[in-house]
């Protein structure tokens, strides 16, 4: 795994409060942070910073987390980053979903920090 502090993390969800609470943890815990409340924007942030892993929300307005895994993973320069969603639906539907669009994994809200941070580093390593 590269050194933690180059380590990018990008979380894209429309919830300001989660999306607060995300970047705290992350840098908590020695990463860098990325956030969009923007899917369009968070596919340009994607594309420029390249993140070593993406954390996507399911729900959100306009685009939701499986489209949009969908075109990052059907991006050449996008398709290998890792991507975990991050939701509150806990439909055994969506959770196969996921992992059929191309997600490596899934994690329920409220978000066990250390559990999720157990996840990240196994990915990365």
């Amino acid at each position: 795994m590269k050194n933690k502090s180059r380590t990018k993390i990008l979380l894209i969800d429309d919830d300001q409060h989660a999306m607060e609470i995300t970047e705290s943890r992350i840098k908590a815990n020695g990463y860098r942070f990325l956030g969009s409340l923007d899917p369009v924007k968070g596919i340009e942030l994607i594309r420029r910073e390249k993140p070593d892993i993406i954390l996507l929300d399911v729900a959100m307005p306009g685009v939701d987390g499986f489209s949009l895994c969908k075109i990052i993973k059907g991006d050449k320069s996008t398709k290998k980053i890792p991507i975990i969603f991050i939701t509150a639906k806990e439909l055994i539907n969506d959770v196969e979903k996921g992992f059929e669009v191309g997600a490596v994994d899934y994690v329920l809200k409220p978000v066990d920090w250390d559990r999720l941070m157990e996840k990240i580093e196994r990915i990365l390593v």
